[in-house]
């Protein structure tokens, strides 16, 4: 009679910066959720992150402990399109003034744990405790922080001086955080993603993304029906969303990313072509729209409502342009000027979906309905393929497994820095 084999335990560490780190990793995640077979060793996840239980819970369908805590912040945002660079440096500043004790009490409570392998998007601290535990680790994600600050700061260097932070004592942050990133067994940058310099370990995979639910334009429907209707009975108002005819109006769902952003929704049009919008928007945002329908804990996931709405109004990020282009929905994408990741998501997105950009101001204004036109006459793109999450999965299945031990390089000293 055969022996179970024992359960290894890999620790997933999430950035919390935004949902986009969550939907790259929960792809990689739901490989293994059909897996259940004894041969090779099962695996149990604990995911490291402070995201909300409930985005995780709808996006992830493998078996999962949450572990909430955070490793790292990515950046200070003042909003989704705009970095607070001052607040990042000072952050960072903070955090590497005491570095070693950091490192070691990730290192402590990743043993506690008894993990044998980490699996991080992006946070290089939980990266650099691994190591000096002597656990393996993978990283994954189409940008790391430290080409993101480093790019940050060349293009606004007097940020240094504003928060007293000497070029030489920055350069060894960016350098340990470098170095952290490099003591992963491999680096796995997917489709799109930003150059990252000097990481001899990165290798590049497929765009990481999930299939789109299929058939789900009557469950929007049907929902933003229902939805509407609840919010008119709530309040007054001269035009009423469930008065629309659902079925005759454009569906467009506007994210952000899970950063809080100040928009305008009063400014924007309430028809194209002759056909009503209806804005799906978060709770922030109720009221300021008379088409606006408030997207909240009963809406449909995610992924439904991207495949079943006619256009996304969203910022560059990976995870909301792989899923539209995923779905073939056209997408309205804000400018991100001083994001250094923007230029490669752009040039991805233009050659792979359908979309239309609009500045800051545009949106503010409202001035964006002749790109809407555009969009709408244009219809959907043709869906684009995802391979990434299987090569992903595959690679931390090969690195937890014992037998792949003896291929992975030595844990390497970074707790100075």
């Amino acid at each position: 009679m055969s022996q179970a084999l024992p359960t290894k335990h890999g620790v997933v560490a999430i950035s919390a910066h935004g949902f986009g780190h969550l939907a790259q990793v929960a792809p990689v995640l739901n490989q293994f959720a059909d897996q259940t077979t004894q041969t090779p060793a099962p695996i149990r996840f604990t995911l490291r992150s402070k995201l909300p239980a409930s985005q995780i819970t709808q996006r992830v369908r493998v078996p999962f402990a949450i572990d909430d805590v955070t490793d790292d912040f990515g950046m200070q945002m003042r909003s989704a399109l705009q970095i607070d660079l001052p607040a990042s440096l000072s952050r960072y500043q903070v955090l590497h003034a005491d570095w070693s004790r950091h490192v070691d009490r990730v290192a402590e409570q990743l043993t506690a744990q008894a993990a044998d392998l980490v699996f991080a998007d992006i946070p290089y601290l939980t990266l650099a405790g691994a190591s000096h535990a002597g656990i393996t680790s993978v990283a994954m994600c189409s940008l790391n922080w430290a080409d993101i600050l480093l790019q940050s700061v060349r293009a606004c260097p007097a940020a240094l001086s504003e928060v007293g932070l000497g070029l030489q004592q920055f350069e060894r942050i960016v350098q340990t955080m470098r170095d952290a990133y490099a003591s992963a067994a491999v680096f796995l940058q997917p489709t799109p993603s930003m150059p990252m310099v000097g990481l001899a370990n990165a290798r590049s995979i497929g765009v990481v993304g999930e299939s789109p639910p299929q058939d789900c334009r009557e469950t929007l429907i049907q929902w933003v029906q229902r939805t509407g209707q609840q919010q008119n009975n709530k309040q007054a108002s001269s035009q009423k969303t469930a008065n629309i005819q659902t079925r005759d109006a454009w569906l467009v769902l506007v994210s952000m990313g899970g950063i809080a952003t100040e928009l305008k929704p009063a400014n924007w049009p309430t028809h194209c072509n002759g056909r009503p919008l209806i804005y799906l928007v978060t709770a922030a945002l109720a009221n300021q729209h008379p088409y606006a329908v408030v997207v909240d804990d009963d809406a449909p996931a995610y992924q439904t409502l991207i495949a079943a709405s006619d256009v996304v109004l969203t910022k560059p990020g990976y995870g909301t342009f792989v899923e539209a282009c995923a779905a073939g929905t056209p997408i309205l994408s804000v400018t991100r000027a001083d994001w250094p990741e923007s230029e490669a998501l752009m040039r991805w997105v233009s050659d792979s979906g359908h979309v239309q950009i609009i500045t800051a101001e545009q949106l503010s204004a409202g001035e964006f309905g002749a790109a809407l036109r555009v969009l709408l006459d244009g219809g959907r793109s043709e869906p684009i393929k995802m391979t990434g999450a299987a090569s992903a999965a595959q690679t931390v299945r090969a690195l937890i497994d014992p037998s792949a031990r003896g291929a992975v390089a030595a844990p390497v000293g970074l707790r100075s820095g």
